[in-house]
């Protein structure tokens, strides 16, 4: 049979709704939410992941998995300036030192969540995306049990960022 011809017996609303129904599936499996993105040609890549499931990992982990969570995206943060030319930090691992250890000597935390806050506007305005208060998530982080909250909203924040830019292949 040429393109075009139906086979005996076949239904022509049949066949032409078979082939949207094939057209649909294959669109959306092309519209798959994207996980990572590239940030730089050295192959660094960014996480976008869901703020409520931060939230939920932070308090299933009692707080062990937002230290993970605080040291990758100041990485990330780190990366994707360094790839754009803008001082957005450096050291990922003093971030997580500061509030931690640092809790000691009272201050530390506070510097490190309100660079961090910093460095999240910077990062939203590198990517055209203005917007994210520094001041929100120094709030945010520092008022207790609102703190639980203060980590969705930076990842929804680095979310928007983290957007525009193409996705990583795995």
């Amino acid at each position: 049979m040429g393109t075009g011809e139906l086979e005996p017996g076949s239904n022509p609303a049949t066949t032409a709704s078979s082939a949207l129904a094939a057209t649909h599936r294959a669109g959306a499996a092309s519209q798959v939410p994207r996980k990572k993105v590239v940030l730089n040609e050295h192959g660094a890549t960014a996480k976008i992941r869901n703020p409520w499931l931060v939230l939920l990992f932070v308090v299933i982990t009692l707080g062990i998995y937002y230290l993970f969570w605080y040291y990758f995206v100041n990485r990330e943060m780190a990366d994707y300036g360094e790839a754009n030319g803008v001082d957005i930090g450096h050291s990922p691992g003093m971030s997580v030192v500061a509030i931690t250890i640092g809790s000691f000597i009272i201050v530390p935390p506070f510097v490190s969540i309100f660079h961090t806050g910093k460095r999240m506007r910077l990062t939203r305005r590198v990517a055209g995306r203005p917007g994210g208060s520094a001041g929100l998530f120094f709030l945010l982080s520092i008022i207790p049990f609102v703190s639980l909250f203060a980590g969705a909203y930076l990842q929804s924040q680095l979310n928007g960022a983290w957007e525009r830019l193409p996705a990583a292949r795995f």
